[in-house]
């Protein structure tokens, strides 16, 4: 599903696509984050996947890439960002969030976050360090910024519903960091539900079921 009516909106360095609510009982919040190289319409296939309840927002990652596109943390062949960059772009994009909250009287309790690639290591990144702002949170073909990351013992997740999905013949982000994003997760408590299959860089059928059984 595409929603190229919604256009995107600039706002003090930002740009995001605020998308109409599906429903009259939208109380909830869900960011879309994109990957590597992508910007606010790379997400708009899970427009159907986010239930009425939820207002959607598709923001645009602050950082340029040099191919094309954009992203959340700088991006660097062989040399993969530590957790403390993602920490401190979710400090950013919480501080957006809350202005665009305010602006739009959008829904202001816990939030859910769908995320593609490194979009994904966003999201679980966002996660970690506001836990008590999260209501459930989605990791696709993503992965958990290993470098500089707490133990997960320091942490505490409890009651955070975590979705993680990933395909076994992923050539971009190797399968084996979803596994260690997911036992990590459980080890701090999350609730994580895995869902493995088949496939590359992407989100197979089957777990895309899950995705939206998890959200509703």
């Amino acid at each position: 599903m595409k929603d190229n009516q919604v256009s995107p909106v600039y706002d003090s360095g930002w740009i995001y696509r605020l998308h109409p609510p599906k429903g009259e009982n939208a109380d909830r919040l869900c960011l879309l984050l994109h990957g590597w190289t992508g910007d606010e319409y790379s997400m708009d296939v899970f427009l159907r996947t986010v239930p009425a309840r939820y207002r959607i927002i598709s923001p645009r990652g602050p950082v340029k890439a040099a191919e094309h596109g954009y992203g959340w943390v700088e991006y660097r062949p062989g040399a993969l960002a530590p957790f403390t960059d993602y920490q401190a772009a979710a400090r950013d994009l919480l501080s957006a969030v809350e202005s665009w909250i305010s602006q739009h009287q959008l829904p202001g309790g816990k939030l859910s976050l769908v995320g593609f690639s490194q979009g994904a290591g966003m999201a679980l990144s966002f996660a970690l360090t506001y836990p008590e702002r999260m209501e459930r949170v989605a990791s696709l073909s993503g992965f958990l910024p290993q470098a500089a990351l707490p133990p997960p013992e320091t942490i505490t997740l409890a009651g955070l519903n975590v979705f993680v999905s990933h395909g076994a013949r992923d050539k971009i982000v190797p399968v084996e960091r979803a596994r260690q994003a997911a036992a990590w997760l459980k080890t701090a408590g999350a609730e994580v539900t895995y869902c493995e299959a088949d496939v590359g860089h992407r989100l197979s059928a089957y777990c895309h079921r899950q995705l939206k059984e998890l959200l509703r």
